[in-house]
């Protein structure tokens, strides 16, 4: 299993039905898009990590080139996650409140865009 990083852990894992029909889906089509890594850890791809994991998939990851790792995320997860207003608010808190190393790569990130 590859820990996952921290500016992923900002979002929501999908779990129940959801996670148990990606898992289906996995495991009858096999996994559509890489999981990204960042620092050895994974940046985007967490759910699809362990449906992989469940389903008997070997995961299929990549390193690719990332300058600020924050707006990839943010790219990544906030226009294809259906994310209420209350779990964007939480998502733009924890994220100015990350230390100093975890965030330092996302300069002034717009969090009026979350």
């Amino acid at each position: 299993m590859i820990e996952s990083h921290p500016i992923d852990d900002l979002f929501p894992l999908l779990d129940g039905p959801d996670f148990e029909k990606l898992v289906e889906d996995i495991r009858d089509n096999g996994q559509q898009a890489p999981i990204s890594l960042f620092e050895g850890k994974i940046l985007d791809g967490r759910t699809r990590h362990r449906a992989c994991l469940k389903a008997g998939v070997e995961p299929w990851t990549e390193e690719p080139s990332i300058s600020d790792p924050f707006k990839f995320v943010v790219s990544k997860n906030l226009h294809r996650r259906h994310l209420t207003p209350s779990q964007r608010a939480t998502i733009a808190v924890e994220s100015a409140n990350m230390k100093r190393g975890n965030n330092q790569h996302r300069g002034s990130a717009n969090l009026q865009t979350l």
